[in-house]
């Protein structure tokens, strides 16, 4: 799902783990990248991020 980006306006941002932001720009996905995410969706914070102008905010 998108979200609006509360400093560009576009509807670009999604919500993102800390594991899932960096691994989203140089790994392709896998499916130990994939479980390794489902379970620090679980346990970790999760971030706002903007792919349209990169801005992040805490949820």
């Amino acid at each position: 799902m998108k979200l609006k980006c509360k400093k560009c306006g576009k509807k670009e941002a999604e919500l993102m783990s800390k594991a899932e932001i960096k691994t989203a720009n140089f790994l392709p996905p896998t499916v130990i990248d994939k479980i390794l995410s489902m379970f620090l969706d679980m346990v970790e914070q999760k971030y706002i991020v903007c792919k349209s102008c990169g801005h992040y905010e805490d949820q």
